[in-house]
Parts: C-alpha cells; sequence; structure tokens
C-alpha cells in the first residue's frame, strides 16, 4: 500500500514540475511572428553552430542529441530584408531532416531580435513540461487505480 502512496506522489511530483516547466516556456518564449523559411543543413551541436563554430563538435551539453542519427536541423528565414541562419535546439531524426530539407515551412522568430528563432511554436521548456504532465497523469492515473484493487 505503501508503494501506491509512493507512486501517486512521484506522479503528483512531475505533474507540478510539468506544469511550472510551461508556464517557464511561455514567459521564456518570444518567438511569436512568422516568415517562411527553409531547412538547409544540420548539425550536431546546435550552440556550437548559433555561436559561430562549424556545428560539428560534440562536445559539452549542447551537444543535439547524443543518440545515433539524430541531428539539430539549420534553417534560413528572412526578417525586413535581413537573411539568418539558425540551428535549431531541439534536434530530430537524420531521415526526418532529410525528408523536409529545402521545402518551405514556418518559421517563428522574436520579432524585438530577429535572430532568435525557432522551428516550433512552443519552447523545448513546454515540450518537457507536456511530458512531465503526461507522466504525472499516468503515475497518479496507476496510483489510483491500484489503490482500489489493493
Amino acid at each position: 500500500m505503501v508503494g501506491v502512496y509512493v507512486l501517486e506522489g512521484v506522479g503528483m511530483l512531475f505533474f507540478v514540475l510539468g506544469v511550472i516547466f510551461i508556464m517557464v516556456g511561455k514567459a521564456k518564449f518570444k518567438c511569436t511572428a512568422e516568415t517562411e523559411g527553409r531547412i538547409i543543413d544540420m548539425c550536431i551541436n546546435a550552440y556550437d553552430y548559433n555561436n559561430g563554430g562549424s556545428g560539428h563538435t560534440a562536445i559539452g551539453i549542447y551537444m543535439g542529441s547524443s543518440e545515433p542519427g539524430m541531428y539539430c536541423p539549420i534553417f534560413t528565414y528572412r526578417v525586413n530584408g535581413m537573411e539568418y541562419t539558425r540551428a535549431s535546439n531541439i534536434s530530430w531524426n537524420q531521415g526526418q531532416i532529410k525528408r523536409k530539407m529545402n521545402k518551405p515551412r514556418t518559421i517563428y522568430y522574436n520579432p524585438e531580435k530577429p535572430e532568435q528563432a525557432s522551428l516550433t511554436k512552443q519552447s523545448s521548456f513546454a515540450i518537457m513540461g507536456s511530458i512531465f504532465i503526461l507522466t504525472g497523469a499516468i503515475s497518479i492515473a496507476t496510483g489510483v487505480l491500484l489503490g482500489f484493487i489493493f
């Protein structure tokens, strides 16, 4: 029976952390304007690429993913006549990038700082928050169900 309470407690913790991540993500995410752009390449380290490096250095915590075949898409877009090229902080499967390469797509950028841009409408914090909420909800539901059984 103690295990059920632990499971529900962990579920509540994940749920609350998920809500916090989503709130932080919404507050930090400033890429609200849209423009058209294209994915033109891929790299393994978005932080390195976006700070003047080649993007192919796999050193440090900013590597897109340690999974083989996962890369950060490099995309280009134009705002007010100025062209920008960035690497996404969210890694994708190499095949997924290749299928979407050189095809028009919506890019979300910060209207106050157009060099800040994203391929998604939400930040990685919001995506992580959704995963935490889902995990928490499943843990809570499992705990409640096991509480009825035992």
